[in-house]
């Protein structure tokens, strides 16, 4: 029923999606488009894994961008877990795309899922754990979130909570592989929750192992052991690659950085409507803690009501700001920076808001259990009542899709590298004509909205390219920037620039005659020769070069 339930209401959220699944995006053509291409490359070198390619692992992370710098999905998430669990429909025909969409439709479902195990788990209450499952599923924060998947994808946590919990009672090995998944889940669907999550799920399994007996046989220290080996062998694989390229660039997010990226009590205090009716049930939980009848509860409202505190004091990042002001509060988000290793690669400090939102949405489905205890009928009415404006005011603006990303000064990307439609001609005489060796670079250069468009098209030739976008350009994209977004200013520096492309795509739709005019006069002018044009772009195979 639970199920059902959230499947129904991720649809109606979602609204009209579930329509153009193979041909439109959530919220805009940026980052769901760049976690489109990440998911299909990364699908292919799982896909060739399983077949027994043993290879496949170490190529996955030369993703064909930023030629010629390596390790280049590293630079960003790798949305391993995300690509695993929609891998069947690419292996049944179904598009990038649908297969994106999947995987975001499948964060909304499993979220309210997940946060239903834990508060049935903990509660054994059904009525509590759906409203539960309701107000995480569909939370504020998920709603600023629309075109970050690794955001969106918080719903192995609440799953990993409840294996744990289930363990601890009951001495279940299947409950506690079931949390081992879950954690590698988490820590495959986004580095930003392996660092933020953690610590709740230690506190919680330290908690709730010390409360119960049924992990003190040896049967059960011994499946225990089994399970923190096997969550360490299986991630670690994937966290290396981040710590080569962090000591390798050097990467440090800038203090201001992190803390432009940080939520702020203004923020919070815009979000207040839509966090009333979870804050409101969440409040009548930790209330209730001194009743009689709450004694088994006071822990996990404790446990919970911390973790919200602690959540939203380090979502605001160093300098917690109001109005653009500092506040007399100190930046515990800070200490993470300083003394913690790996938290100077993290830049966004505010999605430590989803673990808040997991800690309200778990004391408010305890709160619906103290509402429907005290008074089955009106209690339940009540609860019910706030999920109702809860989900009111999480469906009052449209579903946005497939919102155009700015194009600076050029024209608009032009209908040929609509990611929904064919395979540009272009493309398809890139692959014609170029060996897998080859190495291309495309014009214009450098802007975003172009750039994915170019990686995304990549999926068919299947050629490495100069260009590229992620979460870090690497020095060697920075400093060809300024040369290549406009060419013929300094023509010898963007010469040099090319290097090590050997092939060159110029979409001539982009800019306006005399500029198109003019990269085309550079391009001759170097010894490049056209060698087939269609569609509004020209491959140029470009000379040999030191």
């Amino acid at each position: 029923m639970a199920a059902l339930v959230f499947a129904a209401l991720t649809v109606a959220a979602t609204w009209p999606l579930v329509r153009h699944l193979g041909s439109s995006l959530p919220s805009d053509l940026g980052d769901p488009l760049f976690v489109t291409w990440v998911m299909a490359w990364v699908g292919r070198h799982l896909t060739a894994l399983a077949a027994g390619d043993l290879g496949a692992f170490a190529r996955m992370w030369d993703a064909p961008i930023f030629a010629p710098d390596l390790r280049t999905l590293a630079y960003s998430e790798h949305f391993t877990a995300q690509t695993l669990l929609t891998l069947p429909l690419a292996w049944v025909g179904a598009g990038p795309i649908a297969v994106y969409n999947a995987a975001f439709l499948a964060s909304f479902w499993l979220s309210a899922l997940g946060a239903y195990t834990l508060v049935r788990a903990l509660t054994g209450r059904h009525d509590a754990a759906l409203v539960a499952g309701t107000l995480y599923g569909f939370n504020v924060y998920r709603l600023i979130s629309l075109s970050h998947l690794h955001t969106l994808s918080a719903q192995w946590p609440p799953f990993a909570l409840a294996g744990l919990l289930i363990f601890a009672r009951s001495g279940s090995r299947p409950a506690l592989t079931g949390a081992a998944v879950a954690v590698v889940a988490t820590a495959w669907s986004s580095a930003y929750y392996l660092a933020y999550f953690t610590p709740l799920v230690v506190l919680f399994a330290a908690v709730v192992l010390l409360r119960h007996d049924a992990w003190r046989t040896r049967r059960g220290v011994v499946a225990l052991g089994v399970a923190l080996l096997g969550v360490v062998a299986v991630v670690l694989p994937f966290v290396w690659p981040y710590v080569d390229v962090q000591r390798g660039l050097q990467v440090s997010r800038p203090r201001s950085e992190v803390e432009m990226s940080s939520l702020t009590l203004d923020a919070y205090q815009a979000a207040g409507w839509h966090l009333v009716p979870m804050l409101a049930l969440a409040v009548v939980a930790v209330a209730a803690v001194p009743r009689q009848g709450m004694r088994r509860h006071r822990w996990a409202i404790g446990l919970f009501a911390l973790a919200a505190i602690a959540a939203m004091w380090l979502s605001l990042g160093p300098t917690p700001r109001w109005h653009g002001e500092p506040v007399a509060l100190p930046g515990l988000y800070g200490l993470l920076l300083d003394y913690v290793p790996g938290f100077s690669g993290l830049r966004v400090a505010g999605r430590m808001a989803m673990v808040l939102m997991l800690a309200l949405a778990t004391l408010a489905g305890m709160g619906a259990m103290v509402l429907a205890c005290a008074a089955p009928v009106l209690g339940r009415l009540a609860a019910g009542a706030a999920v109702l404006v809860h989900l009111g005011l999480y469906g009052a603006a449209p579903f946005p899709r497939d919102t155009p990303v700015g194009v600076g000064p050029l024209r608009p990307v032009p209908a040929s590298l609509d990611p929904a439609g064919p395979v540009a001609p272009i493309y398809e005489r890139v692959r014609a004509a170029t060996d897998p060796t080859a190495i291309v670079v495309e014009f214009p250069f450098g802007e975003p909205a172009y750039e994915l468009r170019y990686m995304f098209a990549g999926l068919a030739h299947q050629r490495r390219l100069v260009n590229g976008y992620s979460g870090i350009f690497p020095p060697s994209y920075r400093a060809r920037l300024g040369p290549l977004r406009a060419p013929w200013n300094d023509r010898a520096a963007a010469w040099a620039a090319l290097v090590p492309a050997t092939h060159a795509v110029v979409h001539e739709e982009a800019w306006a005659p005399a500029q198109a005019d003019a990269v085309r006069q550079w391009l001759a002018e170097g010894g490049a020769e056209p060698i087939g044009a269609t569609g509004g772009a020209t491959l140029w195979r470009l000379p040999p070069r030191p």
